[in-house]
C-alpha cells in the first residue's frame, strides 16, 4: 500500500506541475546536462522540480520564520516561565523547577499562537455567536485546555497498549466537555463551534470533537494533529460567527490596517481608495511611494500559513488568482486617470506590482497576471524590515550543512525597490543536495530541514 501511495505522490507532483520525470534508464544528452550519470541502469525516472527556485524559496522561508519565532522578547519569556512554574523570582534570586517545563513548552506555543493570530484578528475584541459573546483568546483559551485533556488520554492509551489493552475512544456528555473547554454555563452554546455533529454532516478536519448521538467524542490523536491556527480560522469564518471590534468586520480590513500602520511607520503617506461603482474607481487596498518615481501597487492577502502544499495550492486559488486580475484592473484604472493620487503621475512613474501577506510561505514568488504585468510577493514583516529597519535578512549556508547562519545588509532607498523584489538574492549559499532512489525506481532529491545556527541571534 505505501508502495502505490508514493507512487500516487509522484503521479500527483507531475499533474499539479511540479516537477517533471526525466528518464535515467540510459545515457543521454538530457541526463549528461544534469549530471545524473550515477542514476543510469540503477533507476527508471528523476524528479526534477519544475522550478529551480521553489526550493530556495522554502530555504528562505523556513529560515525567517524559524528566526522571529525562536526570537522572542526576554520580558515575555519571564512571563511565560512565571506562568508555568518553569521559574520563581524572589528577592532578585531565580528558582528553576524543571518539572515543569512541559508546563512552559504548553503555555510557550500557545503564545506562539496568538502571535501568529494577532496579525489576522483583533484577538480580545468582541464576538458572537447565537447571543452568546467570545474573544478569540477564549478560543485559544478553550482549544488549548483541550490539547491538554487529550495529552493526558493520550498518555492513558499509550500505558493501555504496552499493557496489551485497547485504547480508548472517550464519550462525554454537553457538561462534561464543557467543564473540559472551561466553559462557564452562560457560555455552552459555544461548544457548537467547536464540534463537527455527524449526526448532520461528515467529519470537518478543523473541528476537535465529534458528535454522535447525544454524546461528543474525543480522539487523542486527532485533536494533537490540529492546527490551533486553522481552527480558529474556521471558527472565524462561519456565517454565524461576528466580529463587533473596532470597525474591522473580518480579518482582511484588520491586516489592512497593519498594512497601513508599516507605510506609515516608515514616515510614508499610505493611500486607499474605495470602490466606487457608478464612476468605474475599482477598491484599491494600498498605494505609497518607495523613492523617488517608484510607487507601489498593493494587494493584501491574509489566511492562515499554509502547512503543506494542498492548503498552497487552495491559497493560490482562493486568494491569489483573483488578486492577480484585481491588479490588472487597478493598473488599467490608474493608467486612464489624472492623478488619483496625490503626488502619482501614472507616466512618470515606475509602478510596481504587490501582494503583501500576512505569512511568509509565498515570500519571493514571481507571478504575471493574466495581461503578463510582473507582480512580486512579501510578507509583512518583510517589509517591515526594509521600510522601517532598513535592512534584508541575509543567510549563508554553514558548510554545505542543515545549518545557516543570518546577518543583515542594510538597503540604501534606491534599492529597496530590489530588494522587495529578489529577497531570494539574499539567500548567498545552500545545502549540498543529496539523493535518494526509491522502491519504485524513482530518483527523489532529500529535503533537510533548514537549521538556524544559534549565531544567527548574536548578529
Amino acid at each position: 500500500m505505501a508502495h502505490y501511495e508514493s507512487l500516487k505522490g509522484f503521479v500527483q507532483e507531475v499533474a499539479h506541475g511540479n516537477c517533471i520525470p526525466i528518464e535515467v534508464t540510459s545515457l543521454s544528452p538530457e541526463v549528461s546536462a544534469k549530471s545524473l550519470e550515477r542514476f543510469v541502469g540503477r533507476a527508471t525516472y528523476y524528479m526534477e522540480w519544475y522550478d529551480q527556485r521553489w526550493r530556495s524559496l522554502e530555504i528562505y522561508r523556513d529560515l525567517n520564520y524559524r528566526f522571529y519565532n525562536a526570537h522572542e522578547d526576554g520580558g515575555d519569556l519571564l512571563l511565560l516561565m512565571e506562568r508555568s512554574g518553569l521559574s520563581k523570582v524572589e528577592s532578585s534570586i531565580v528558582t528553576f523547577d524543571m518539572t515543569n517545563s512541559e508546563s512552559f513548552e504548553f503555555e510557550l506555543r500557545r503564545f506562539k499562537v496568538i502571535k501568529l493570530l494577532e496579525l489576522m484578528y483583533v484577538v480580545d475584541g468582541r464576538c458572537c455567536y447565537e447571543g452568546c459573546y467570545f474573544t478569540i483568546r477564549k478560543l485559544i483559551d478553550c482549544l488549548f485546555s483541550l490539547l491538554a485533556y487529550a495529552q493526558k488520554l493520550n498518555a492513558d492509551n499509550t500505558g493501555r497498549v504496552r499493557r496489551g489493552k485497547v485504547a480508548k475512544v472517550q464519550a462525554l456528555s454537553l457538561y462534561r466537555l464543557g467543564k473540559i473547554l472551561n466553559l462557564k454555563r452562560s457560555e455552552i452554546k459555544l461548544i457548537d463551534l467547536f464540534v463537527s455533529d455527524l449526526n448532520r454532516n461528515g467529519p470537518s478536519p478543523n473541528s476537535g470533537v465529534f458528535m454522535v448521538g447525544r454524546e461528543y467524542y474525543i480522539i487523542p490523536s486527532h485533536i494533537m494533529s490540529l492546527s490551533v491556527e486553522k481552527v480558529v480560522d474556521h471558527i472565524m469564518v462561519r456565517k454565524d460567527v461576528f466580529i463587533n471590534n473596532e470597525g474591522f468586520s473580518d480579518k482582511g480590513y484588520f491586516f489592512e490596517s497593519l498594512l497601513r500602520d508599516v507605510i506609515e511607520k516608515s514616515a510614508r503617506s499610505f493611500y486607499k481608495l474605495n470602490q466606487d461603482i457608478k464612476k468605474g474607481i475599482p477598491e484599491i487596498d494600498g498605494m505609497f511611494n518607495v523613492w523617488g518615481s517608484t510607487w507601489v501597487l498593493c494587494e493584501a492577502k491574509c489566511s492562515v500559513k499554509p502547512e503543506c502544499r494542498r492548503d498552497a495550492y487552495q491559497f493560490t486559488e482562493n486568494h491569489i488568482v483573483g488578486a492577480l486580475s484585481q491588479l490588472d484592473k487597478r493598473f488599467d484604472f490608474l493608467s486612464g486617470r489624472l492623478n488619483p493620487i496625490p503626488g502619482f503621475v501614472f507616466e512618470e512613474a515606475d509602478l510596481l506590482l504587490l501582494i503583501v501577506t500576512n505569512h511568509n510561505y509565498f515570500t519571493g514568488l514571481n507571478l504575471k497576471t493574466p495581461k503578463g504585468r510582473d507582480v512580486y510577493v512579501v510578507d509583512l514583516l518583510y517589509l517591515s524590515d526594509i521600510l522601517i529597519g532598513g535592512f534584508v535578512p541575509v543567510w549563508s549556508n554553514v558548510k554545505g550543512g542543515q545549518s545557516y547562519v543570518r546577518s543583515k545588509r542594510d538597503v540604501a532607498n534606491e534599492l529597496i525597490s530590489d530588494a522587495i523584489k529578489y529577497p531570494l538574492r539574499n539567500l548567498l549559499s545552500v545545502e549540498v543536495p543529496s539523493f535518494q532512489i526509491q522502491e519504485s525506481g524513482i530518483v527523489i532529491r532529500i529535503h533537510k530541514e533548514s537549521i538556524v545556527d544559534d549565531m544567527s541571534f548574536y548578529s
